[in-house]
């Protein structure tokens, strides 16, 4: 009888469960699996690939009236080796970007991803482009060129204990979002993360800090690096995670066309493409 109540609370227990289990997947911002069958020779025999991009000034702008950008050159060369054409759309926020892949509406996901745990529960990535970690950008001190460089930096964070109390903007559902919070559990103390739109540019915020609008932000170290040329005023010095792999996504269904980039981007880093586009955009 014991055994028989037993039991039956477990399964009661069960019960209750549901529901939030449903809930927390309906909340979720974007389609979490995929919602149709599309693969490699899908995508050949309708004689296309559609990629979704960030418009930003590494993987794809207009310069002068002709598209580039690292991404979109990468997709180019991709294309031409599978015999399709290229067609873009341009998305920005990566939770909206995942949503549409889902749907359908996009066929590879040509973000500089950071590949990570919880990601992976909603698309596949291809195997890491390249490495990176996440840096924080925050804007020099007022008459910096006149002031000696170590000066200059006594005046900046330099230790990420030093980000306690302070606010810190971030895109929603972003790498950068995630990695803050746990930051914030390991110095033991509260960051005061401000998530702005999921649609909102990581480039925009960095924009904000070189004008003064807000005082720091997160993004990748390459993305840092590219924008600290047009922002001389700020500091991308202080490092804020470990090394991250950085990569595209598919649909977890699209294995065909995830194991074609991947066999692809072996043989241009072995060529020497891979590293001639990536110097041209990053170095």
């Amino acid at each position: 009888m014991a055994n028989r109540s037993g039991i039956g609370f477990l399964f009661l227990f069960a019960l209750l469960l549901l529901p939030q289990c449903r809930k927390s997947k309906e909340e979720l911002p974007f389609l979490a699996e995929p919602a149709l069958e599309r693969d490699l020779a899908e995508i050949k025999k309708r004689g296309y690939l559609e990629a979704i991009l960030d418009n930003n000034s590494i993987s794809y702008f207009i310069y002068k009236g002709t598209p580039m950008g690292y991404e979109y050159e990468l997709l180019q060369y991709f294309c031409k080796s599978m015999k399709v054409q290229l067609k873009i759309k341009v998305i920005s926020g990566i939770e909206e970007a995942i949503d549409q892949l889902n749907k359908g509406n996009g066929d590879v996901l040509a973000f500089p991803l950071t590949v990570t745990k919880d990601r992976t529960n909603y698309i596949s990535f291809t195997k890491p482009h390249y490495t990176t970690h996440q840096v924080l950008v925050q804007k020099k001190p007022a008459n910096w060129r006149m002031q000696p460089p170590q000066l200059v930096d006594k005046k900046l964070i330099r230790n990420p204990l030093e980000l306690v109390g302070k606010e810190v903007h971030v895109m929603k559902g972003s790498s950068f979002s995630e990695r803050m919070k746990n930051l914030s559990q390991e110095i033991g103390g509260d960051i005061i993360l401000k998530e702005d739109s999921a649609t909102a540019e990581t480039e925009s915020l960095i924009r904000k800090v070189a004008t003064g609008e807000i005082k720091y932000t997160v993004t990748d170290q390459t993305i840092a690096m590219v924008n600290a040329l047009y922002y001389p005023n700020l500091d991308i010095n202080t490092t804020l995670s470990l090394p991250q792999q950085i990569a595209w996504g598919v649909r977890k269904n699209s294995t065909n066309l995830q194991q074609a980039i991947d066999q692809w981007m072996a043989r241009i880093k072995q060529s020497g493409l891979f590293q001639t586009l990536y110097d041209k955009y990053f170095n």
